[in-house]
Parts: structure tokens; sequence; C-alpha cells
């Protein structure tokens, strides 16, 4: 057990790349990364507004979807995504 001294969040998946944590704040509704070691905490302003997320180590991206709305059928939608943090893109 590691106390990391943040609230309000909830664990969303290991980066085993970088040995960091992925987390979602619930009250901001803004996801970050954060090291165990050093308790450094990065914010990740490009994974807002996203539905569900998985990490793939073999290539240390996300798949994801982001949620939009169709204007076209008055509804919400979300588009299956993938993040590289490779890249950044």
């Amino acid at each position: 057990q590691v106390p990391l001294g943040i609230r309000n969040a909830l664990p969303r998946a290991w980066r085993s790349a970088t040995q960091q944590l992925l987390c979602y704040d619930w009250d901001t509704h803004a996801f970050y990364q954060i090291s165990l070691q050093t308790k450094h905490i990065e914010q990740l302003p490009q994974l807002n507004k996203i539905a569900g997320l998985t990490y793939l180590p073999q290539h240390d991206a996300l798949i994801y979807g982001k949620i939009g709305v169709s204007l076209l059928y008055l509804s919400e939608t979300v588009d299956l995504m993938v993040y590289s943090f490779q890249t950044g893109k």
C-alpha cells in the first residue's frame, strides 16, 4: 500500500512504460498520471471528456471513447480513439 495524498480519484490503468498510475478525478473530470516513486502528478488534458479506456503496454497507448454530440440525430456519440504517449497524438 502506497499513500499518494490524492483524493477523489479513481485509478484507471497502470502505465508500465513509465511506472505511473493513470487516474481520473471525479470532481474535476480530469485525467492525470502520478509516479508512485516521486508522487509527481502530470495532468493529461488531451484525455478530457473520454469514456472508458484500455492501456496497451506493448504500444504505450490508450484506446478510449471520445464523447461528442450528433446534431443530425440529436444524440450523444462516442468515437473510438487511440492515443499514443510516444507521439502525443
